[in-house]
């Protein structure tokens, strides 16, 4: 059989290694679809965006990364295709969250789980009321974040959105409360006061009663009371006054200026039926003494307070002298003086104020002063 010898064209075998070259590396080019594109020397970076210390994914977060971005889903999964070999920096961005960078290397696709830092304040203070001193159990709310006061009354709240909210206080024995806040920092510290209602008691410290038919006579231990009938000059007769001298102390902690006095009364008792009585009560501008008052020696008449009528009665009663509006007077005096002198309780001509006599019943019957407080 003759042996035949095959012709090889140069440029013919050439062409076709080169078609062989191209067939080939067409064959192994990754897909569009395809995460990976390491023909490219490009690959895909994925991963979840959670909040540090949390159990739950964080959604909404702007990952970058080698010139590509998107946005973590509802489950925070994101995913970057695309991304060139090599060393990349990282970032991210979250809603109330410290931006978030690291560099990786990525030589082939890369699963990166990002862990983001709260940008946000520790809230902490303290809840007290004035009186009563801290208040455990006291809610304090912020946005959805809450914290319950301890046995000092501090309470904290970590990871409060740096942004301007209301901070609310609850406590079943108190009013309300609430402040505005706009924290900045890494650190808030907001105290609140909470406030009560309560009546609180009045203490009489001195009360007196002139004569001036008795001018330089002092009238100890008697039972202090309005009438017009049945005692001494129970009329004005022949011009004859008779005072009577009452001083009281507020409680301390209504010098306060967040105390606030929503009613209250001074009280002065009858003794039996009278017919009736018209009086002006005035404070007092200085200082004075039951064991040195006479008629002779009174202290000087200061603010004309009320100017009251006591309709006639069939029996003993209280009759109300002061009302909030003179003891709201009284105490804007305290707060800026310190002091009460007291008040001085005038008949007007034709009636009179008496004293009883029965010294025996002075324990009973006594003036009360009476404050209903918030604070």
């Amino acid at each position: 059989m003759p042996n035949i010898k095959k012709n090889r064209n140069p440029a013919t075998f050439g062409l076709t290694v080169l078609l062989l070259f191209v067939l080939l590396a067409g064959g192994c080019t990754n897909s569009p679809d395809s995460p990976s594109q390491s023909g490219n020397g490009t690959w895909t970076v994925s991963g979840k965006t959670t909040l540090i210390g949390a159990l739950s994914s964080l959604p909404g977060v702007t990952v970058r990364c080698g010139g590509q971005s998107t946005i973590s889903g509802t489950d925070g999964a994101y995913e970057l295709r695309g991304i060139p070999e090599g060393a990349q920096i990282i970032s991210a961005e979250g809603p109330n969250c410290k931006p978030y960078s690291k560099s990786i290397d990525v030589r082939s696709d890369t699963r990166h789980f990002i862990y983001l830092d709260y940008n946000g304040t520790t809230l902490s203070g303290y809840v007290s009321n004035i009186l009563d001193g801290p208040i455990q159990g006291a809610i304090v709310k912020v946005g959805t974040l809450s914290d319950l006061t301890d046995q000092g009354g501090r309470y904290e709240i970590s990871n409060v959105p740096l942004k301007s909210d209301s901070l609310i206080v609850t406590n079943p024995r108190y009013y309300s409360t609430r402040s505005s806040i706009s924290p900045s920092g890494p650190d808030t510290h907001v105290d609140f006061i909470m406030q009560r209602d309560t009546v609180i008691s009045g203490r009489i410290t001195a009360d007196q009663y002139v004569d001036e038919a008795q001018p330089n006579s002092i009238f100890l231990s008697t039972r202090l009371i309005l009438g017009s009938n049945g005692y001494i000059g129970s009329t004005y007769y022949g011009n004859i006054r008779r005072h009577i001298y009452i001083s009281f102390n507020f409680p301390a902690f209504m010098k306060d200026p967040g105390v606030t006095l929503l009613d209250g009364s001074l009280e002065l008792c009858t003794d039996g039926p009278y017919s009736g009585i018209s009086y002006d009560i005035y404070a007092l501008s200085s200082n004075w003494f039951y064991f040195s008052l006479t008629f002779n020696q009174q202290p000087i008449f200061g603010l004309p307070l009320r100017s009251g009528y006591g309709s006639s009665i069939t029996g003993p009663r209280y009759e109300t002298i002061l009302t909030w509006t003179e003891l709201n007077q009284l105490l804007l005096n305290y707060r800026s003086a310190g002091l009460i002198n007291g008040l001085v309780i005038q008949a007007r001509t034709g009636y009179a104020i008496s004293r009883s006599y029965y010294s025996m019943r002075s324990t009973i019957n006594q003036p009360r002063v009476s404050f209903n407080v918030r604070f």
